[in-house]
This record gives C-alpha cells, sequence and structure tokens, in this order.
C-alpha cells in the first residue's frame, strides 16, 4: 500500500461493513498511520493520526454495526491511548481510556 512502516509492527486492518476495510500501522516516525480501501478495490492514500507508538495497535470494536471501534496503542509512558471512529468516519483525539468509577452501592 505505499507505506515505509515500522518492522518491528504489522499492519492491521478492520474491515467495514460496506465491504471496504481500514488499515493501521505504526510509521517510522512511530506515529499510528491509517489508509482505507475505496469500493473500486483502490485505496485512499496513507494519512497520520498523530501520537508516539511503543506497540503495534489493537483495535477495540465498539459498536454501531462495525462502523464504530477504537484504535489503542501504548504511548511513551507505557499508557493505553485511544482514538475512536464515528458511524461518520470522523475521529476522536488521543485520550487515556477511562474506567467507569465502582459502584459501592451496588449489591455484592
Amino acid at each position: 500500500m505505499g507505506k515505509t512502516y515500522n518492522c518491528g509492527c504489522t499492519v492491521t486492518s478492520e474491515p467495514l461493513p460496506n465491504g471496504t476495510e481500514q488499515a493501521f500501522v505504526v510509521g517510522t516516525d512511530r506515529a499510528a498511520w491509517t489508509n482505507w480501501s475505496l469500493s473500486d478495490g483502490s485505496w485512499y492514500g496513507w494519512e497520520s493520526m498523530g501520537g508516539v507508538a511503543r506497540s503495534e495497535i489493537s483495535i477495540w470494536d465498539v459498536s454501531d454495526g462495525g462502523w464504530v471501534f477504537s484504535i489503542v496503542i501504548t504511548g511513551t509512558g507505557g499508557n493505553p491511548w485511544h482514538r475512536t471512529r464515528s458511524t461518520g468516519g470522523t475521529w476522536s483525539p488521543w485520550s487515556l481510556p477511562t474506567c467507569p468509577e465502582p459502584d459501592y452501592n451496588a449489591p455484592s
């Protein structure tokens, strides 16, 4: 697909409901990069998603029939950072995953 990437990382992809796919890789600049296939089988072209990764990119499936999912990297401080794709294809900024506060009033 025409991108030089960190040889310690593999290309990760996510199939989309319309039969296309979105690919992700950590570039030689340590940033996350993405590319997506078009309906005619060609590829759009690589775009940087920023970040500084110390790991490969993982995908967390979130919801909405395959359109909404998150990519996750381990950042330079050892913490997991993620960006979430919306149904329309836009991406949230990089953020640390949040855990819900425990409900101490919940039955045990």
